[in-house]
C-alpha cells in the first residue's frame, strides 16, 4: 500500500502550518490597528456580511471541488472545475434575479456576489494545488493574500471611503486570485470542456458525482449555520455593535484551530486516493494529531493575549 510516512507527513504539515501561522500572525498583528480605524457598527456590518458569505459559499459550489484531489485523470479534473464554475455562475445569477424580483435592499450585495465568485475560485485553486501536493505554493499564497487583505483593511480605514473598508478589503482579498487562476485555466482543454456546447455532458457528469452534494453539502451547511447564525441573530436583536464584537472574537479565537485543521485536511486529501479503504487508520498517526492540538492551544493563548493587551478597551 502506498502512503506517506510520519516523517513526510510532518514535513508537509510543517510547510502548510508555517504558512498558516505566518498569515495568521499578520492578521492578528494588524488587528489592534484595525480596531482603532473602524467603529463597532462597521465591524457589525462586516460580521453580518461575512456570515452571509460563509453560509452561501458551500451552496455556490455544492462542494464539488473536494473531488479534484480524488479523481484519477486530468480530464476529470477539468470536468469538475467546469462543473463548479457553471454552478457558481448560475447560483450568483439566481441571487441577482431573486433580488430584482423580491426587491430587498442590501448595500453590500454587489460585494457579496463578487466575493462568492472569488470564494469558489479560491476553493478550486486550493484543491487543485492540493492534488499536485504543491503545499509550498499554498503556503506562499496564504501569506500573500493575508498580507494583501490586511493592508487593504488599513488603507480603506485610513482613507475612510464611502464604503465599509472591511467589506471592501474582503472583496479585494477574494478576487485577487482571479488573474493567477485564469493564467492557469486558459488552456484549450479547459475552454473545450467549459464551453456552452458541453453543458449537457457536464450535467451528466455532475449527476454521476451527485453523492458529494447529497451527503457533504448538508453537513457543511449545518456546520456553517451553527457558526454564523448567532451573529445574524445578535445583529437583529441587539444591533450591529454587539454582533461586531461577537463576530470578531469568534474569528480570532478560531484562527489556531482553523489553520492547523486546514493544513492537515489538505495533506489527507492529496493522499487519500492512494489508500486502501481498509487501511484508512494509517493515514496519519495519533501522535501528529496530539502534537498539532497542543500547538493550537498555545497559539490560541497567544491570540487571546494579543487581543487583550493591545486592542482598545
Amino acid at each position: 500500500m502506498q502512503g506517506f510516512s510520519a516523517k513526510s507527513t510532518k514535513g508537509q504539515m510543517a510547510i502548510l502550518t508555517l504558512g498558516s501561522i505566518a498569515s495568521k500572525i499578520v492578521a492578528t498583528a494588524v488587528y489592534p490597528i484595525i480596531a482603532r480605524l473602524y467603529t463597532p457598527e462597521q465591524f457589525g456590518d462586516y460580521s453580518v456580511f461575512y456570515s452571509c458569505l460563509f453560509i452561501l459559499a458551500p451552496v455556490a459550489t455544492l462542494k464539488y471541488p473536494v473531488l479534484i484531489p480524488l479523481v484519477k485523470t486530468k480530464e476529470e479534473v477539468w470536468e469538475i472545475i467546469s462543473i463548479t464554475s457553471w454552478i457558481s455562475v448560475i447560483f450568483c445569477t439566481l441571487l441577482v434575479v431573486l433580488k430584482l424580483i423580491v426587491g430587498f435592499r442590501y448595500e453590500f450585495f454587489p460585494f457579496l456576489i463578487g466575493s462568492l465568485l472569488g470564494a469558489s475560485l479560491n476553493e478550486i485553486f486550493v484543491f487543485w494545488n492540493t492534488r499536485k501536493s504543491s503545499f509550498g505554493i499554498l503556503a506562499i499564497l496564504e501569506i500573500s493574500r493575508s498580507t494583501t487583505g490586511s493592508l487593504a483593511q488599513i488603507a480603506f480605514g485610513k482613507t475612510q471611503t464611502f464604503i465599509n473598508g472591511l467589506v471592501a478589503a474582503n472583496f479585494v482579498h477574494k478576487l485577487g486570485l482571479i488573474p493567477l487562476l485564469w493564467s492557469r485555466l486558459k488552456t484549450p482543454a479547459f475552454r473545450k470542456i467549459f464551453s456552452i456546447h458541453n453543458v449537457r455532458n457536464l450535467y451528466v457528469a455532475a449527476k454521476e458525482k451527485s453523492d458529494v452534494p447529497k451527503y457533504m453539502l448538508p453537513s457543511e451547511l449545518m456546520l456553517v449555520i451553527s457558526n454564523r447564525v448567532p451573529v445574524l441573530v445578535l445583529a437583529s436583536i441587539y444591533g450591529k455593535s454587539v454582533a461586531g464584537f461577537y463576530g470578531m472574537a469568534i474569528m480570532l479565537l478560531a484562527l489556531p484551530l482553523r489553520m492547523l485543521g486546514n493544513s492537515l485536511s489538505k495533506i489527507v486529501y492529496s493522499k487519500l486516493k492512494l489508500y486502501d479503504p481498509n487501511h484508512l487508520n494509517d493515514l496519519v498517526s495519533l501522535k501528529i494529531f496530539i502534537n498539532r492540538f497542543r500547538l493550537s492551544l498555545i497559539l490560541a493563548g497567544l491570540v487571546i493575549c494579543c487581543v487583550a493587551f493591545f486592542s482598545p478597551m
